[in-house]
């Protein structure tokens, strides 16, 4: 019987066997490896070669679901269509690009060590603004990045990021009564209504606050601030007043 005897077919599954002929006698082998070797026989180059893109369907719009192909160095990958843009961004965009790029992308529910190691270099690789972590009940986002370098009658220069929580932690008032006495160092909110705040800043992100020099305000009006009125161990959090200034080069 010739093989062009047999019933022809125009579909395969991977259940069906080819019949191959060569030096160690005649052999089967699945479709579905069949096509893996005969992909394996070609080089990149040949194998690209032979795909004529214009011959495929044409899109004009994108969604979520779909993926970009990319060549590495561990292989062919895929990426998702919202991931690729950031991707691309994070191999080269400096920090001043970051703060005014928002993503808002979930970074996990702890700091990882590779972000720390990010942050302490001041490279920022892997954050944009809106980015968060979810610790805990609170979503604690980025909203800007050094924002306080070299303030300061002594310069800060550690690279790192300002991040408020989404919803207020708690309520408090500045003062009992409504006084200004002795300006914001002499209120509630200095001396003792942030007290929360720093305990729940701290079961977040431990050692990682920083601590810098402010100006702040020891009189009742803003116009009488004195400059001199430095806290050199202050660690700034939402609601806490402030002054910065520049120091002078």
């Amino acid at each position: 019987m010739k093989i062009t005897d047999y019933e022809k077919v125009r579909q395969l599954d991977e259940s069906n066997i080819v019949l191959i002929d060569g030096n160690n006698g005649t052999k089967t082998i699945l479709v579905s490896d069949f096509a893996k070797a005969l992909i394996g026989l070609m080089n990149s180059k040949d194998f690209i070669s032979g795909v004529n893109l214009s011959e495929l369907d044409q899109i004009k719009t994108l969604s979520t679901n779909d993926k970009f192909l990319v060549g590495t160095a561990a292989g062919n990958k895929a990426i998702g269509v919202n991931d690729a843009l950031f991707a691309i961004l994070d191999s080269f965009v400096p920090k001043e690009q970051r703060r005014m790029i928002y993503r808002g992308k979930n970074l996990g529910s702890v700091v990882t060590e590779e972000q720390k190691t990010n942050i302490k270099n001041g490279t920022f690789k892997g954050f944009f603004l809106g980015d968060y972590w979810t610790i805990g009940s609170y979503t604690w986002r980025i909203v800007d990045f050094d924002y306080w370098y070299d303030c300061g009658d002594t310069a800060f220069t550690k690279p790192h990021l300002v991040i408020m929580p989404d919803k207020p932690l708690y309520n408090a008032q500045m003062n009992a009564t409504n006084i200004t006495t002795g300006g914001y160092v002499g209120s509630e909110m200095y001396k003792k209504n942030l007290a929360q705040a720093k305990t729940l800043a701290a079961s977040a992100f431990g050692n990682l606050i920083l601590s810098h020099r402010l100006g702040f305000v020891r009189y009742s009006l803003l116009v009488s601030f004195n400059p001199g009125a430095l806290c050199p161990e202050k660690k700034q959090y939402a609601g806490d007043s402030y002054l910065c200034y520049k120091k002078k080069k």
